[in-house]
């Protein structure tokens, strides 16, 4: 719009005036414009209010009053500059000012406050940046034996009780050295298994010291009842972390102490977070096997568990108590311990095949019996058997000869399938 003014300046000054332009005149030319286009009446057309901006401003130009025959009288060559110009100015105001204006936004109610400028530099942090986690060595244990400490994690371990391998197995760790390999292989049966260079060291209850010593372990781990004997010869060759597996404190269940127990390997191989993921995983597999039960309508069922072996004379049994641990593990999914017999030591009262006849008509009796063992299908044992009424209901029910009652967390879960599958199929 202001090179359409500029134009017309130049052509009323004329070509001795065009140099020495003046800003003053290119700004009357600008308010004179919006003059002539207001005087138009509003509700024109438009191209009768640009007719009405021509007359005016060639009227000013000349000097005289704005009509048609003005116009008509101008010469083409005059008009046809002032024509454009005058165009272009008429359809710039168009655009900007011949629709009525859109109010004004409301104001957004003013800051109680001032806001902060923006720093210029960045702010200084407010706290230090977090640190790794202090390491836990050296890490001193208390164990059935006193205390011992290990200046770093321990990674050359020798096992001498099944429970403390199958804990090493279920932290991912391959233990160095294991008492009696093959009786562990017999019994027990977790998804996990030794690689082919784990060393068997001999019985467990009489393990070989040489052998044990031509390993150079940095760790034995041991079970209090079996290394009376040889604890002192142990601690010669390696630190040895000696667990009591049946507590004398009737407080504490066999259950609780295989998860301390555990727990405590876990911090000697610093594997803490491994031993948390796997307790996670037993819990859960507890209230899956509780959901099943409870579909089954088993929930609260009463159930004896017992392992039965032909003796020197007649049958023989086994039957295990509130506090032991294969107890401890199918009360957690549900099920109610029905022989009552108060606290045991070593989780089990031993009876003759006789007390078989004390148990609940609606008792689910699960037992463990060798392979090869016939101790309730015998001439003399069997009609006694027969007639017993949980026999009669079809509750009795044989996990096998191998069935593992006595391992860590891995085993609790296999014994967990195989009583869910028999109740709830």
């Amino acid at each position: 719009m202001l090179a359409a003014v500029f134009f017309l300046e130049r052509e009323r000054q004329g070509p001795r005036e065009r140099p020495s332009l003046r800003a003053n005149n290119v700004v009357y030319n600008v308010c004179a414009l919006g003059q002539v286009w207001r005087c138009a009446p509003k509700r024109a057309p438009l191209y009768s209010r640009i007719l009405n901006a021509f007359r005016c401003l060639l009227a000013r130009h000349a000097g005289t009053q704005p009509n048609t025959t003005t116009i008509l009288e101008l010469e083409w060559t005059t008009m046809l500059p002032r024509i454009i110009a005058s165009t272009l100015i008429a359809l710039a105001l168009v655009a900007c000012g011949a629709q009525p204006a859109a109010p004004a936004p409301t104001a957004a109610p003013a800051p109680t406050a001032a806001p902060a400028p923006e720093p210029t530099t960045a702010p200084e942090p407010t706290a230090e940046p977090a640190q790794p986690a202090a390491s836990a060595f050296p890490l001193t244990i208390t164990h059935a034996k006193g205390e011992l400490t290990l200046e770093k994690p321990v990674t050359r371990i020798v096992a001498l009780e099944w429970t403390y391998a199958e804990f090493l197995l279920a932290l991912g760790v391959q233990p160095l050295g294991v008492a009696d390999i093959k009786g562990y292989n017999a019994w027990v049966k977790i998804p996990v298994s030794f690689d082919e260079n784990v060393v068997d060291v001999g019985t467990r209850n009489e393990p070989s010291l040489e052998l044990i010593a031509s390993l150079t372990p940095d760790l034995i781990i041991a079970p209090s009842n079996r290394i009376a004997n040889n604890y002192e010869a142990l601690t010669n060759i390696a630190p040895t972390l000696v667990f009591d597996p049946y507590p004398t404190d009737e407080t504490v269940t066999q259950y609780d102490d295989m998860i301390a127990s555990f727990r405590t390997v876990a911090s000697a191989v610093d594997r803490t977070a491994q031993a948390d993921e796997v307790v996670a995983h037993l819990e859960a597999t507890f209230a899956e096997a509780r959901s099943k039960l409870e579909s089954a309508g088993k929930l609260g069922a009463p159930f004896v568990l017992s392992q039965a072996w032909t003796g020197a004379s007649a049958g023989e049994a086994r039957f295990f108590t509130e506090n032991a641990l294969a107890v401890q593990i199918l009360e957690r999914i549900g099920l109610v311990n029905a022989w009552e017999d108060g606290f045991q030591q070593y989780g089990f009262t031993s009876v003759s095949v006789e007390a078989l006849s004390e148990l609940r008509d609606d008792t689910n009796f699960f037992y463990v019996v060798q392979d090869g063992d016939e101790v309730f299908s015998s001439e003399a044992i069997k009609p006694f058997w027969d007639s017993l009424g949980f026999v009669k209901a079809n509750q009795a029910y044989p996990l096998g000869g191998t069935t593992w009652l006595f391992g860590g967390p891995l085993s609790a879960e296999v014994l967990v399938g195989q009583v869910t599958d028999i109740l709830a199929p």
